[in-house]
């Protein structure tokens, strides 16, 4: 991620992650390396957490009741035919992360294949003591194993507008190296 404050120089926020499951099927994340030079903005466990759920929206069935889904259309692309539908939450749950946005669907096996939007959440306490804003994501996924679509990129562009002043932000999330879980 990169940023750009008023009258301050640039700077940036480098982490790469490797991210597997453990033997009980929870997620593990281990930190290859992590570099800072932000001056303007500070990243914390919760912006870390929100980049996380923001570049990997998933809308399950089960959690479709929640959202108010309209048909937009169909769009074609690199020989590919989508279904293209906004989303949003229906109502807030205190605590809760939601994906506000745009989605596409492959028409052939019914993948969502893009994601543009946001995390929306209801926060909890009115009074906060600092500011967690976030850009609206673009994230792409491609075929991994010629049958399932994982996420490959994520990036977001923008300006987040603080009560401190204006802060561009450049975000890139890139996600490599799939293998199938119980393989080397």
């Amino acid at each position: 991620m990169k940023a750009s404050c008023q009258g301050k120089q640039p700077g940036f926020y480098h982490l790469i992650v490797d991210v597997g499951f453990d033997r009980r099927g929870n997620r593990v994340e281990k930190v290859k390396a992590a570099s800072n030079s932000t001056q303007c903005i500070a990243i914390t466990k919760e912006d870390l957490d929100n980049f996380r759920n923001q570049t990997l929206p998933v809308l399950t069935t089960d959690e479709i009741r929640d959202y108010q889904i309209n048909f937009v259309g169909q769009q074609h692309q690199d020989n590919l035919r989508f279904y293209v539908f906004d989303v949003s939450p229906i109502t807030a749950v205190a605590g809760k992360q939601y994906f506000e946005g745009r989605i596409w669907v492959d028409v052939s096996d019914f993948s969502v294949v893009r994601t543009q939007g946001t995390v929306a959440s209801k926060r909890e306490n009115k009074h906060r003591a600092q500011e967690n804003i976030l850009p609206p994501v673009t994230t792409w996924r491609e075929q991994i194993d010629g049958r399932y679509w994982f996420p490959t990129q994520s990036r977001a562009t923008g300006v987040l507008h603080f009560s401190t002043g204006d802060v561009q932000i450049d975000e890139v999330v890139k996600l490599t190296d799939y293998k199938a879980v119980g393989h080397p």
